[in-house]
């Protein structure tokens, strides 16, 4: 029997067989270089390069790979935070709270505030079981150890002055016209508080001189005015009649000043000292610093409230703000 030769492979199916295999490399090449471009993207931050292929036509060797290095859009770019961050951002944004006005007054209890108008100062003392008649005296008895001021232009009396007109624990006044507002509370009578208080009291009055005026209002849970409609001249006799009605008043009861205090900036005095031996409402406060300021239109002028903390610091953040507020000073006194 007759062998058969191998037949050559035809010629198109060489062609065939090549052509298939340039396209595969083609495209391998072309995938190594998709993949290559996404890497170097990724190291630039996430900016990335649009890619246009161009396949070439059938029977050309090698595609050709055309790079547009115009950056992609902004929707197309991709965004990752961590909840950490998140959380970071969020207390940026929110705004610090200011310190509260209640940290001022430290741990005390609230007393309710008192809306009440100027009473009969004349009725108020003399009805009220706050004034006995077994305290013991203090003071000179109204006999006078300084003053003799000349009105507004000398030396004692002018708030410009650099002498003081009085001082009450050690705080110097300067005017004309003087509102004491004392606390008599039920503690003033520990640690014999309420005796110092009043010889201190009587002590800065008798210095005015006699062309100076003055006005005391005792408070607890409410006030007592002293036993006259307006400021008395510092003369003798009205400084004996004051220290007998002072001897005989006797500490008791809660703490709220403000009714007081309204009462003395009504009187529109030169000056006010405020003396509390602990705790009270932060409306006082707020209050004063409201009704306390200078206005052209109603004619009135801020008036300094020298304030004093007497054995206790409970209310030292308020009394403190309350001279802050009018241009006064604060002491504390142990």
């Amino acid at each position: 029997m007759a062998t058969t030769a191998a037949q050559p492979p035809k010629r198109s199916d060489w062609l065939r067989d090549a052509t298939s295999m340039l396209v595969s490399a083609a495209c391998h090449f072309t995938i190594l270089i998709v993949l290559g471009l996404i890497a170097v993207s990724g190291s630039r931050g996430l900016q990335g390069s649009k890619i246009t292929l161009d396949l070439t036509k059938k029977g050309e060797p090698v595609p050709s790979a055309v790079i547009d290095s115009t950056p992609l859009d902004a929707g197309s770019a991709i965004e990752s935070k961590s909840a950490a961050a998140d959380a970071a951002n969020a207390s940026k944004s929110e705004p610090l709270l200011a310190p509260n006005e209640a940290d001022l007054m430290g741990v005390g209890t609230s007393t309710n505030k008192l809306d009440i108008e100027a009473p009969d100062v004349g009725s108020v003392s003399s009805t009220s079981a706050v004034f006995g008649g077994s305290a013991a005296a203090s003071g000179i008895l109204g006999k006078s150890v300084g003053g003799g001021g000349k009105g507004h232009g000398g030396g004692n009396g002018d708030g410009s002055s650099s002498k003081a007109a009085t001082e009450f624990f050690g705080i110097g006044g300067y005017g004309q016209v003087f509102v004491y507002v004392v606390d008599c509370s039920g503690s003033m009578n520990d640690n014999d508080k309420f005796d110092r208080a009043r010889y201190e009291l009587l002590k800065s009055i008798e210095q005015l001189g006699k062309d100076q005026q003055y006005f005391v209002i005792f408070y607890n849970h409410t006030m007592y005015p002293m036993e006259s409609e307006k400021p008395l001249f510092a003369n003798q006799d009205n400084l004996a009649k004051t220290t007998e009605w002072v001897n005989r008043c006797e500490p008791m009861g809660g703490t709220n000043p403000l009714p007081a205090m309204r009462l003395a900036l009504s009187m529109k005095p030169d000056a006010i000292y405020f003396l509390t031996d602990g705790q009270f409402d932060l409306s006082v406060m707020q209050e004063l610093k409201n009704r306390n300021r200078t206005s052209p239109k109603l004619h009135t002028h801020m008036v300094p409230i020298h304030t004093i903390c007497f054995y206790d610091r409970s209310a030292e953040g308020m009394m403190k703000m309350i001279a802050r507020n009018s241009g006064g000073e604060y002491r504390y006194v142990d």
